[in-house]
């Protein structure tokens, strides 16, 4: 017996194509309304807009999608898109895309490392040019 494949089991599989491919991004998935549109943001905006290879990855992507469901829309946005994902039906993150979520203690000391302060007693970080957010 042969499983159907559904728009969501296949955007699952081809997000997470996706994010191994180019592991520096991360994507979420959600279907609005039950409309049958499907909508997939990915993160970061700067490799999003320019990135020749995951524009090319995205429109193979959507030249699959249509040939296989073609009852339903997709469509790609990223951050600062009228465009919003409220309720994620899945989310994946490359290995190496940085987010403030997924920092680890190793990723701090890396940090630590990369940013010293050759004379820690004169600083823009002292007291007299610190300012609170």
């Amino acid at each position: 017996m042969t499983v159907k494949r559904t728009p969501k089991t296949f955007l699952i599989e081809k997000i997470n194509d996706l994010v191994e491919r180019f592991d520096k991004i991360s994507c979420q998935y959600e279907v609005k309304d039950n409309s049958g549109l499907h909508f997939i943001k990915i993160i970061p905006r700067m490799y999003f807009k320019n990135h020749s290879l995951l524009q090319e990855a995205m429109m193979d992507l959507l030249d699959d999608f249509n040939e296989f469901f073609p009852e339903d829309g997709l469509g790609f946005f990223t951050a600062e898109s009228t465009i919003n994902i409220e309720n994620p039906l899945y989310e994946a993150v490359g290995k190496e895309y940085l987010d403030w979520r997924n920092l680890d203690s190793n990723c701090y000391k890396k940090l630590d490392k990369s940013f010293t302060v050759a004379n820690p007693h004169q600083t823009d970080f002292s007291g007299y040019n610190y300012l609170a957010a």
